[in-house]
């Protein structure tokens, strides 16, 4: 019995679902003449293949498994580049003491830990959690580099946990300007300007409402620049 009589309709090889033999034959490389199968791919295709490539796992699909594969492996790529590039420049600002932000990292005592002095340290500790459009924000913005006190933020967050961005505490509550800003409905660079410019105590900057020549669309609020204050 030739290998290719054990496939039966209903079988499923990977992400193929047998359906039934062609209608019509082919000669295979041996000269004999064998049908193919009609299968149902997981993604909703359907292929004719050979009986052998079922049957020795080298079909697995329509095309939409190699396409998927090619894919992530791009994607990963894409990542570890993307990666690479986030830890040489955290090293850059931390022991270049030419750097541009020296003077706000390694110049101010920011130090990499041992484990991170490799890359390969680095994305051992970091790489499972990092995603596209992240950076590398430390809890600490005293403290160093190391896996305790790093963690992946988009923008927001970064630009909420600078050194020099300003924290309220109001009805209890502390949180950063922004937040607040989020929270009251209110404009972050009105609530910023009344409190630090104009040295406004808490509760009139978070109470007295802005004047009609203050007020932006609520649609805009989202695109106002966060960290304006400054950066770290």
């Amino acid at each position: 019995m030739r290998r290719s009589d054990v496939i039966k309709p209903g079988m499923k090889f990977h992400r193929l679902t047998v359906l039934h033999k062609t209608d019509w034959l082919y000669v295979a490389p041996r000269g004999e003449a064998r049908h193919k199968w009609v299968c149902m791919c997981d993604c909703g295709n359907r292929r004719e293949v050979h009986g052998s490539g079922l049957l020795s796992g080298q079909t697995k699909s329509c095309g939409c498994w190699n396409d998927e594969i090619l894919r992530l492996r791009s994607l990963s790529q894409i990542s570890y580049s993307r990666l690479y590039r986030i830890w040489a420049a955290m090293w850059e600002r931390c022991r270049n003491k030419k750097g541009r932000a020296w003077h706000r990292y390694g110049g101010r005592g920011i130090a990499v830990c041992d484990e991170w002095k490799q890359f390969a340290g680095f994305r051992r500790d970091m790489g499972a959690a990092y995603k596209p459009g992240l950076s590398l924000d430390r809890i600490d913005v005293n403290g160093g580099y190391a896996q305790s006190n790093c963690r992946w933020a988009d923008v927001r967050t970064q630009a909420n946990n600078k050194k020099n961005t300003p924290i309220v505490t109001f009805c209890g509550k502390t949180q950063a300007l922004a937040y607040w800003a989020d929270e009251l409905d209110m404009d972050r660079d009105l609530l910023y300007r009344r409190l630090v410019k104009r040295g406004w105590s808490v509760e009139r900057t978070m109470t007295e409402a802005p004047s009609a020549s203050c007020i932006r669309p609520k649609a805009m609020r989202g695109h106002q620049r966060l960290g304006q204050i400054g950066s770290e």
